[in-house]
């Protein structure tokens, strides 16, 4: 097997979007002793930066899996691979013990806590929306509490329209907002799913008009799309307006993110492929690439990018590679739903590399970009200020 393709199967592992065929071709590969020692290699490289980290505890790793994740690892075809699985997880998952800078050193979480003035708490994300409906009603989806009307239902996690058969030509829309420190699914009627970030909000037909093209709007934020193929809808095409641009897909996964307060729109495509228009000009994009689109100008700019990376908010990982901090802050207070002042402008600058867990606390990850970078910071009243 060519290491080219054992790579990208390892990396959407590690992403957990390795389907069942992957996994089976993965199993098969470490069964040879030669390739488990290009895998630790491979993970070293690509997530840690150096080679001087020491060889996993494997036991160790499964245990803190199973509790931490409660993830029951597949027996019945890869029970050989269930102990790689498991340190592989815990590394993207669990990246709080490692941490890197410009300078690709690690530090391990027993390098000394930066001083820190004051620690108040900040709640991490969770899963939240609120749901306008045509009339103008909002409805607010808890984490864990179940909704159902006659068209649609909730539990708490993702929102689920019913597919209903029509030809009537009035459409009624719904809006799905999602707040700071809030993320949701909603499956829309045709079978659509689509994952929502923090602070976006979303506009779709709470059902599509039989052989109609299928529209929404993505109004602000970021979303991830899995889309129903065209050909299970008499060939009726799927439309997504967003910031300064309109994408056409027949059926593929595809990742969008257009914030009010960027002035870039860029779109990830995983599968398939989709036509980017910004209503000057219009790409095609192919699976690996992305497109990026200044509000301010008519071009499209087409770039070759790690999809898993993109898509990684997705799976719970926040994924910074060479970011500066400025951008990392951005994209943290969204989640944590605070907010960041730099007390010296110079430090937005600063660069940082880092895989690590939506699931931690910002004090946590706080002390990881900080202590790698020699500052300190201090949160008072929902506020975080760095020095």
């Amino acid at each position: 097997m060519g290491q080219k393709r054992i790579k990208l199967i390892i990396v959407k592992f590690l992403n957990k979007e390795a389907n069942q065929d992957e996994l089976i071709i993965l199993d098969l590969w470490l069964r040879n002793k030669k390739n488990q020692v290009l895998f630790n290699q491979f993970i070293k490289t690509e997530y840690l930066i150096s080679s001087s980290m020491d060889e996993f505890d494997l036991e160790k790793a499964k245990i803190t899996v199973n509790k931490k994740l409660k993830i029951n690892l597949r027996r019945h075809r890869i029970k050989q691979f269930s102990k790689y699985a498991a340190a592989a997880a815990v590394l993207v998952l669990l990246l709080s013990p490692f941490l890197f800078n410009n300078s690709n050193r690690i530090i391990s979480n027993d390098t000394p806590v930066t001083p820190v003035i004051s620690q108040e708490a900040i709640t991490k994300g969770s899963n939240k929306a609120i749901l306008t409906l045509q009339n103008g009603t909002n409805i607010s989806l808890e984490k864990e509490e179940n909704y159902i009307d006659d068209s649609k239902t909730s539990n708490g996690k993702e929102l689920v329209y019913n597919k209903i058969s029509t030809k009537k030509q009035e459409t009624t829309y719904n809006y799905l907002t999602i707040p700071r420190g809030g993320q949701y699914i909603v499956k829309l009627s045709d079978g659509t799913k689509v994952w929502l970030n923090s602070e976006s909000k979303i506009k779709y037909p709470v059902n599509f008009i039989d052989g109609k093209t299928r529209s929404i709007e993505l109004l602000y934020g970021e979303a991830y799309f899995e889309v129903s193929p065209s050909t299970n809808h008499g060939g009726s095409k799927f439309i997504v307006h967003s910031k300064s641009q309109e994408i056409e897909v027949l059926g593929t996964k595809f990742n969008i993110k257009a914030y009010k307060d960027d002035h870039f729109t860029y779109t990830t495509l995983v599968e398939g492929s989709v036509l980017v228009n910004n209503y000057t000009n219009q790409k095609v994009l192919t699976p690996n690439l992305q497109s990026i689109i200044d509000v301010n100008s008519s071009n499209i700019l087409i770039s070759k990018v790690n999809v898993s990376e993109a898509i990684a908010w997705k799976n719970g990982i926040f994924s910074f590679k060479n970011m500066p901090l400025k951008d990392i802050m951005k994209t943290l207070s969204r989640w944590y739903d605070t907010q960041a002042i730099f007390i010296d402008p110079e430090i937005e600058g600063i660069k940082f590399t880092g895989v690590l867990g939506k699931d931690q606390s910002i004090q946590d990850i706080l002390t990881i970009i900080t202590n790698s970078n020699n500052l300190t910071y201090e949160i008072k009243n929902n506020t975080i200020f760095l020095k």
